[in-house]
């Protein structure tokens, strides 16, 4: 006879445990070792302690994948049920909040520590290569399983405060990376206080500093490279791991404690609208205005993704990046130049336009098909493509800021780059390199190039397709998807190709675009069809 009190908790485990998409994870975990296996033998072979390599990166891609699960799967605990608007339901069954907690949440981090432990019987080959020990596999997953426990809590946390998913991932990422900085970024802004002397001391006090240093200690991070090191001799399970253990306590018993006033009332969903303002108002200016000839190009810039406001709040946040950039220079007395500027804005730029992509993808079609308003948009005289079409031109006026910042950049560095080549052309001129040999560096440059263009193009459909096909996590498993991808093909098509390498990747990246452009359109004429 099972308690109420772990009824869901029990029907949510059979239920995880049993679905399809748990042996699809657990056959990608293990085929993602294989692969790192191949990839270590192919880089040191049997020399260069190649089992510490292997495990080392079989650890990172393990905490990389936790980092993604935590800002989807246990971010999304309780805000799917709000989402959905069936937490009232679920509390009409008498459920206590200990019975839903344990029952969406906790399910979810037994699965998870399931599927870490899979791995073991896999990992524990990388002592027969050589380089570590049994000890030090256990250590690291056991420092995992802590990690797991601290981080499933803390966004269960914040999914019972949030109302949102979006809302849950957003505060558990800026807790996360504050827990991960907090010990170098507080003696950097003391450091920044005596500069400016604002305080008197330089570096923390005695007292301050050992809590630091036992804060550097609780990341799992720090007991990663404690474990991994040569020779490695310390004890099973450190400091880490309880004070991940006890944190993670701490956040259950804190959700537990304020999920009536968070989830004591259901509130009626409605679709984000941006920053959107009355054309009677005193921001008038930042009003919606009058729809343009393409009306679902005005639609979506300003009721999805935020219209002008958004645009100028990017400008201004980008220009104090920028600035930031050159203080943080100028504080280090470093030698400042205007190619210099240049070059690290581009790099900026391009790392935020990146993520902004990769956001603003995810939820192109999801209102869309959370609120199942396709098939109104399909009545319009308009194709499905040429609806979607323009619902990416919206979503990429909204992302001109990085575009202007970018070629400011360029712009900055253009000079510089145009030396670099007239060295280039001068060095290989002097030295007289073999043709070929030209050729093919100038190739594997050009290549290594647009290879890392079209993956992110070709992520950016990825998002898409999974934001058409899954209801939550289309970012972290898109993300997921191009990294054990890359990690299997790039490996892969050298061992087979050589330096023709970036021939092949390039064109399969092409041809997997290709593939999910024409399924994107398809799969939303079926949406369409189905609402």
């Amino acid at each position: 006879m099972i308690s109420p009190l772990l009824a869901l908790f029990n029907r949510s485990l059979r239920q995880d445990v049993r679905a399809k998409s748990t042996y699809w994870a657990r056959a990608g975990l293990v085929g993602l070792m294989l692969v790192m296996m191949f990839t270590t033998h192919l880089s040191l072979g049997w020399s260069g302690a190649p089992g510490l390599a292997f495990f080392a990166s079989a650890t990172s891609a393990n905490f990389f994948f936790i980092g993604l699960a935590g800002l989807s799967y246990f971010a999304s605990a309780i805000t799917e049920e709000k989402e959905e608007m069936t937490l009232g339901l679920l509390r009409m069954t008498n459920l206590n909040p200990l019975s839903i907690l344990l029952g969406k949440s906790t399910s979810r981090l037994f699965g998870a520590l399931l599927l870490l432990a899979t791995q073991i019987p896999f990992t524990l080959l990388a002592v027969s290569f050589g380089g570590i020990s049994i000890r030090q596999i256990l250590a690291v997953y056991l420092a995992l399983a802590a990690f797991i426990i601290f981080l499933s809590n803390l966004a269960l946390l914040f999914s019972v405060m949030s109302a949102r998913t979006a809302g849950a991932a957003l505060k558990t990422g800026t807790v996360l990376f504050l827990f991960f900085v907090g010990p170098v970024l507080i003696p950097g802004i003391q450091w920044v206080l005596h500069e400016y002397s604002l305080i008197a001391a330089s570096q923390p006090a005695p007292a301050l500093a050992s809590a630091l240093a036992a804060w550097t200690r609780m990341s799992p991070l720090s007991r990663f490279a404690e474990v991994l090191s040569t020779g490695f001799t310390g004890e099973l399970i450190g400091l880490q791991f309880w004070s991940n253990l006890a944190l993670g306590l701490a956040c259950f018993l804190i959700a537990w404690s304020v999920f009536e006033l968070f989830c004591r009332d259901q509130k009626d969903a409605v679709p984000r609208r941006g920053f959107i303002f009355k054309r009677t108002s005193k921001l008038r200016l930042f009003a919606a205005g009058r729809p343009w000839r393409w009306a679902l190009i005005w639609k979506d810039f300003n009721f999805v993704n935020g219209g002008l406001t958004a645009v100028i709040a990017k400008l201004l946040a980008y220009a104090f990046t920028g600035l930031a950039i050159v203080y943080i220079v100028d504080l280090n007395n470093t030698k400042w130049t205007w190619s210099g500027f240049g070059f690290t804005l581009m790099l900026c730029s391009a790392l935020a336009g990146a993520i902004e992509l990769a956001i603003i993808s995810g939820r192109i079609f999801r209102q869309e098909r959370r609120w199942k308003t396709l098939s109104s948009l399909a009545t319009l005289p308009l194709t499905m493509r040429s609806i979607a079409y323009q619902k990416v031109a919206a979503a990429l006026l909204a992302w001109l800021p990085v575009v202007i910042y970018f070629f400011i950049g360029l712009a900055c560095a253009t000079p510089e780059i145009v030396r670099s080549l007239q060295k280039w052309w001068e060095w290989k001129q002097k030295v007289g390199l073999d043709r070929a040999l030209r050729v093919a560096i100038e190739w594997q440059a050009i290549g290594g190039m647009t290879f890392g263009f079209l993956l992110v193009i070709f992520g950016i459909h990825l998002v898409v397709m999974f934001s058409l096909r899954f209801k939550w996590g289309a970012l972290p498993m898109a993300i997921a998807a191009v990294y054990a991808g890359s990690m299997f093909a790039v490996p892969l098509a050298f061992y087979m190709m050589g330096q023709a390498a970036f021939v092949g990747l390039i064109t399969a990246l092409v041809i997997g675009t290709g593939i999910l452009h024409v399924r994107i359109g398809a799969r939303l004429e079926e949406l369409a069809a189905e609402d």
